[in-house]
């Protein structure tokens, strides 16, 4: 069976499902190199179209369909479409694969795409879901239950999780993305601050009884959140908050204050709470969890959900907000048309399932331009563990990209974790980012719980445990300052090249640890192209970038023998 997922409006993309398989997924925004990037048909106009925080083109969708048939070809058994059940939309769809042949399409709710994007990759034969996020046509907050190849709908709640969440960013002044979406950042600030338990109640009627206002005036469109306008409701009622709240309902806090730290750490523990008090209303019917939606981003929250023990186990994906929502789709799509039984995924859910580099004919003119030399791949892994225990800045690129929006390993900037000066030269030289954000450890899979506190392995960085206190010091670079780390786990099935290196680094270092953030330019998503790579050779502090067996460099000396 052939199923063609689609998923359209902000992070737009596309799946390739055959035999059960997810085999390939295209993210928009990595074409396109704009964060949480849309394409739309609402109108069968030609004209540029104003949707939320960008203008969106039909001739670009257009594009993308032709890009489809030619890679994937254009018959199929089984169209899915995600599209928030915007019915005269899924008409012009329609309309626009006319050169598409199929059995059957369909439109799907939103939520559902997500419960089954994560059940069914989940090792699990039955589990409760957790769908949580900003908004979708079926709900805000949506617990489903699903057993064998049925998920089925137990309640929907008002509860708005995530817009509450990013709203704080607006109360604390954090700068948005594109989208408007501070919440990752906002959960980097967290680790400042202090709860106070006297704003707690506060904080959770605040949460519980979420509505966002009514935007400010504006344009056309509304990039960067700048027509939010902030909900302050019960939060307002605590005295010390209030000087800091304008008569325009604006903020004058600032990210460098206790008071905006304090803020934000009250708040997560408060929407932790939350969250957790609902989920132990279901904790008689399964032991297992999936969850999912843009909120399963809240690692903070992710690692409380397995501390407190409610489940005994948890699954997460590489992709739950909104950029997964193709392969739900066709997940969805296959178990319902399939007469298979669904017991469980056997294999971990691989997230290297993106396209591979989009700008492979350049690359040999770019070998002209900048400086470089090759190796035998053997010899890769021990040579690139050997720049990083230099304290040299690694951009890695190799095969497909990871789906969802961590690096994962093929799209990462590694460097030296035992170096106390190497997120500063990170934020401020190389991502060009805010002072506080911390950066994450990748480690291998068996040594893991020597170093961190968690209890299972973390492949995807969804949950932020803790370093253990007598590694703190030694690992300074990827230790928050509240001692907290967003980990990855790797097995040498899961990365055999990226376990290697980190085999390597342990040779030379003692510790078989490197920190891995995202490679990509300045505000733009995770790279996909070669020439964008290269650049940031010229314009940051960034030493190498490892393109497969080949390392490139720029402004130093080579270093490699």
């Amino acid at each position: 069976m052939k199923v063609l997922g689609i998923s359209l409006g902000h992070d737009t993309n596309f799946c390739l499902l055959e035999d059960g398989k997810i085999t390939e997924v295209i993210e928009a925004e990595r074409f396109f190199r704009q964060k949480r990037y849309k394409l739309h048909c609402i109108s069968n106009s030609d004209e540029p179209h104003a949707s939320g925080f960008q203008y969106t083109k039909l001739s670009e969708l257009k594009l993308f369909l032709k890009n489809i048939i030619e890679k994937w070809g254009a018959e199929y058994d089984y169209i899915a479409v995600q599209n928030q059940k915007r019915e005269e939309e899924f008409e012009n769809l329609k309309s626009l694969m006319s050169e598409f042949s199929y059995k059957e399409i369909f439109n799907l709710n939103h939520h559902l795409c997500h419960a089954a994007g994560s059940f069914f990759t989940s090792p699990f034969k039955e589990s409760l879901i957790l769908s949580y996020d900003g908004s979708g046509n079926d709900g805000n907050t949506v617990i489903f239950r699903a057993q064998n190849s049925k998920i089925e709908y137990l309640k929907s709640y008002p509860l708005k999780f995530g817009n509450s969440y990013n709203n704080l960013g607006y109360i604390c002044n954090i700068n948005p993305d594109i989208s408007g979406t501070s919440s990752g950042k906002t959960m980097g600030l967290t680790s400042y601050g202090k709860v106070v338990n006297e704003w707690i109640p506060f904080f959770e009627k605040h949460i519980l009884s979420y509505e966002k206002k009514q935007p400010q005036q504006g344009s056309d469109i509304n990039p960067y959140g700048r027509c939010h306008t902030i909900n302050w409701d019960y939060i307002s009622e605590i005295e010390e908050i209030k000087p800091f709240i304008n008569q325009d309902g604006t903020s004058t806090l600032s990210i460098t204050s206790q008071m905006a730290q304090n803020i934000c750490k009250t708040m997560q523990a408060a929407w932790t709470n939350c969250v957790l008090r609902l989920l132990n209303q279901y904790s008689d019917i399964s032991k297992n969890l999936c969850i999912t939606g843009g909120c399963a981003l809240n690692g903070i929250a992710n690692y409380q959900i397995e501390e407190q023990g409610i489940f005994e186990n948890q699954h997460f994906v590489p992709n739950p907000t909104d950029c997964g929502l193709s392969v739900g789709a066709a997940l969805f799509v296959y178990h319902q048309k399939s007469n298979t039984q669904f017991s469980g995924e056997k294999e971990y859910f691989s997230p290297y399932l993106g396209e591979e580099i989009y700008d492979k004919d350049k690359l040999t003119e770019l070998k002209n331009i900048y400086k470089n030399i090759s190796f035998e791949a053997e010899s890769i892994p021990g040579k690139l563990a050997s720049l990083i225990c230099e304290d040299k800045i690694i951009g890695v690129i190799r095969g497909r990209y990871e789906i969802g929006p961590r690096a994962l390993g093929n799209r990462s900037i590694l460097c030296n974790s035992q170096n106390k000066e190497m997120r500063d030269i990170l934020n401020h030289k190389v991502k060009n980012r805010e002072w506080y954000r911390p950066f994450a450890p990748v480690c291998t899979s068996e040594d893991a719980s020597k170093y961190f506190t968690n209890n299972k392995d973390i492949p995807y960085m969804s949950v932020i445990c803790y370093t253990k206190d007598e590694y703190k010091k030694e690992l300074p670079s990827i230790t928050h300052v509240d001692g907290s780390c967003r980990l990855q786990t790797v097995t040498k099935s899961q990365h055999n090249f990226l376990y290697k290196v980190l085999k390597e680094i342990e040779k030379q270092n003692s510790y078989p640890i490197v920190l891995n953030t995202s490679f990509n330019p300045a505000g733009e998503p995770i790279v996909n192209y070669y020439e964008a790579a290269l650049k940031m050779l010229e314009e940051t502090d960034l030493d190498y970038v490892l393109i497969e067996d080949t390392f490139f460099w720029f402004k130093n000396e080579n270093s490699l023998q």
